[in-house]
């Protein structure tokens, strides 16, 4: 029997994937790459894309010998990297259509729930 996609959270995480997909078949979300969820749901190359940069620009402040600093040092960097998170929510939720929950879970804060949003 095939998987069904129930649930997608855009959700950054320490060295590992920011899309946590759930199945019909399992209980609990699993992280993968935008890459690795090719598997289970279409996304554009574009898409991909994005969201595989978007998670390498966080990764990349990972200090593993200290674990001290980790994070953007510059406020304004992070806001507009959680505000492009946002965006990248709302953009794979467009693609994945009203039969795939999709939600975003920024740094600080709440999942929040993205609604699909039909673009002019």
């Amino acid at each position: 029997m095939e998987e069904t996609v129930v649930s997608i959270k855009l959700m950054f995480d320490w060295r590992t994937g920011p899309l946590w997909i759930k199945t019909d078949q399992y209980a609990i979300s699993d992280p993968y790459s935008a890459d690795e969820a090719l598997e289970l749901v279409q996304l554009s190359d574009a898409l991909v894309t994005a969201i595989t940069k978007w998670d390498e620009q966080m990764q990349a402040t990972y200090d593993g010998r200290t674990h001290e600093n980790l994070g953007f040092a510059d406020p304004q960097e992070e806001k507009r990297w959680i505000e492009e998170g946002r965006e990248l929510a709302q953009q794979l939720k467009n693609e994945v259509g009203a039969g795939i929950s999709v939600k975003y879970v920024p740094l600080i804060g709440d999942a929040e729930t993205i609604e699909l949003r039909i673009l002019p």
